[in-house]
């Protein structure tokens, strides 16, 4: 991916013909070392290659890319993560590996270039999370609701930072669909263009500006840079650089779906906004007992934070360092024993009263005798 993961043995590029031919010699070979493989489409007008990724997935043996390097007699070969790249005939293979369940969303978003990653960034304006794994969003910090009842009330991945406002931090990822189709339904594109395909650069971004949440500022200068800036940022990615002359030329209107809240100046309203577009997906894809489920657990820690804490105990017990620590270890230890699990033990620590919860910390200090909590 890039062609430029070998560094010992040279390489070229190909013309359409030859890789057009190498095509033919490596599928046949992968295709009997894996359940399932492809090469993403890309655009008919490519007058050179530098590199050929193929996807892959459900290896058929534990040696599967062993073999395949073997059978090719690379002279180099490199594994970075899921993709391994080997050299044949003086020339870069990817072979880039899924699993099973997430080929169908990979071969989607690795198809037609840079397609992908810019329907990643629409996904990112609404607070989203799209790439060769599907759509996710991110819960994090900001995402929880401070009140003893957590409420469902999903903030913008992109809240800005503030000091009422502390960077957030993320608590986990929430995926919502492996369907590809259904994620650029849900993302304002029409899925059956994408199946047809593309003929030209053009009818690859006339594609994206289609979408119903499409944002030409997303792909333009930001305010604060200048066209030269903009131009040397995008210098290694010639694609981008062409999809924002593209955009000033044609210069295309934001999608119908994007509402006044999310061309407003002011951060806080499209914070809002995307929140609220945020906990329509997480409903719309089934996702919401799993949302509740992560409110709840980052409550409680909250609450266990609040009532047996480094600074309450130190502050109790007047403790501190290695003393602290052993206490800690102590409350740990105690707080498993509140409930069969570690949320019920949780639960079951919100319920007492501040002098049980002192009680508590005091018995794990060794200062008085253990309590009855309830």
């Amino acid at each position: 991916m890039g062609g430029k993961a070998l560094k010992n043995v040279p390489t070229n590029r190909l013309s359409p013909s030859d890789f057009q031919t190498l095509q033919s010699r490596l599928l046949p070979i992968i295709s009997t070392h894996f359940r399932k493989s492809a090469i993403p489409p890309y655009l008919p007008t490519k007058q050179s290659f530098g590199d050929l990724d193929i996807l892959v997935a459900g290896p058929k043996s534990p040696t599967a890319h062993a073999s395949i390097i073997s059978h090719f007699q690379s002279k180099e070969s490199v594994s970075n993560g899921g993709v391994t790249s080997f050299e044949v005939d003086g020339f870069q293979v990817d072979l880039i590996s899924v699993p099973e369940a997430e080929y169908e969303v990979a071969l989607g978003y690795l198809s037609w270039g840079d397609l992908g990653a810019m329907i990643g960034m629409v996904a990112k304006k609404v607070g989203l999370k799209y790439g060769s794994k599907g759509l996710s969003l991110a819960i994090t910090s900001h995402d929880i609701n401070e009140s003893p009842s957590s409420s469902f009330v999903p903030q913008s991945a992109e809240t800005p930072q503030s000091p009422s406002q502390p960077t957030p931090t993320t608590l986990t990822q929430i995926h919502l669909s492996l369907s590809h189709n259904d994620i650029l339904t849900h993302l304002g594109f029409n899925p059956d263009i994408h199946a047809k395909g593309f003929a030209t650069q053009q009818d690859l971004f006339t594609y994206l500006t289609s979408s119903t949440y499409f944002l030409p500022q997303s792909f333009t200068p930001t305010p604060s840079e200048t066209n030269a800036e903009f131009r040397r940022r995008l210098q290694q990615r010639p694609t981008w650089a062409e999809l924002a002359t593209f955009i000033e030329n044609t210069n295309p209107p934001p999608g119908a779906g994007v509402a006044p809240e999310l061309l407003s100046d002011d951060p806080e309203i499209r914070r809002k906004w995307r929140g609220e577009f945020r906990k329509k997906s997480v409903e719309k894809f089934g996702k919401k007992a799993e949302w509740d489920a992560v409110v709840e657990r980052e409550r409680l820690r909250k609450v266990v934070k609040s009532r047996v804490g480094g600074d309450v105990v130190r502050r109790i017990t007047g403790k501190d360092g290695k003393d602290l620590g052993v206490i800690m270890k102590r409350i740990k230890q105690e707080l498993a024993s509140l409930g069969p699990n570690e949320m019920e033990a949780w639960r079951t620590l919100e319920r007492m009263t501040d002098e049980h919860v002192t009680s508590l910390i005091l018995k794990c200090a060794g200062q008085i005798p253990p309590q009855d909590p309830s």
